[in-house]
């Protein structure tokens, strides 16, 4: 099983095709792969911030179709990397107790996703790239992109899973531009400031986390 997103990464080129602010049936249809069945979606983001793309193996973030979330706004994809600050600003406030867990400033414009699944199979895969226009000159400079992709639910293992943040590299890295960057875990990293197809100043390689799983049981994510 499958979850694909892409996140506060926006495509450029004609042949992609990103359609913002779209319905909650058009969300579950872009983010789940076979032996998922998604219900009570709720967002927490501007109408404008995210969205449904398709064709992006078109670009170089390698993913063919998803979910985009931003921070800014999703239809920024319409030109080359030709800014090193493009973004758009909603003057949103929230505080999210798992994302301030992962950065404390959080809480300026978040794009939020929540559903809860049922899955068919004990193990569930996501694929996701992280992009940023705050690569590489705010990197630990205090103004840290980050993000996260929490589960709540039955462990296999025994007990429960309680908000874990399963958006990891191998090395237990969150994906944020402090911890991903041109120095730092560099084998993730992609420096995108000559691209014709994204935007944004930096993005990560294509990563893949897997989670196990109870099948038929509830989750929420």
């Amino acid at each position: 099983m499958q979850i694909i997103t892409l996140v506060y990464t926006v495509m450029a080129q004609s042949q992609i095709v990103i359609t913002p602010g779209v319905s909650n049936a058009a969300l579950i249809s872009n983010l789940a792969g076979q032996g998922i069945s998604i219900s009570n979606i709720s967002m927490h983001c501007n109408t404008a911030a995210y969205g449904t793309f398709t064709n992006g193996a078109a670009s170089s973030i390698g993913l063919n179709n998803g979910l985009l979330l931003t921070t800014g706004g999703a239809t920024l994809a319409a030109d080359t990397n030709s800014s090193n600050g493009q973004t758009d600003c909603w003057d949103d406030t929230l505080v999210d107790v798992d994302l301030s867990a992962l950065e404390p400033l959080a809480f300026i414009d978040p794009c939020i996703i929540e559903f809860d699944m049922v899955p068919q199979c004990s193990q569930l895969t996501i694929r996701y790239v992280f992009g940023s226009e705050e690569y590489p000159e705010y990197v630990s400079s205090g103004y840290n992109d980050a993000f996260g992709f929490f589960i709540t639910g039955p462990n296999p293992l025994g007990g429960n899973y309680n908000s874990v943040n399963i958006a990891k590299l191998p090395n237990g890295t969150i994906a944020s531009i402090d911890n991903i960057n041109n120095v730092t875990n560099n084998a993730f990293y992609i420096n995108n400031a000559n691209s014709t197809t994204i935007e944004y100043d930096g993005l990560t390689t294509q990563i893949n986390s897997t989670v196990n799983l109870i099948p038929c049981l509830n989750y929420h994510f």
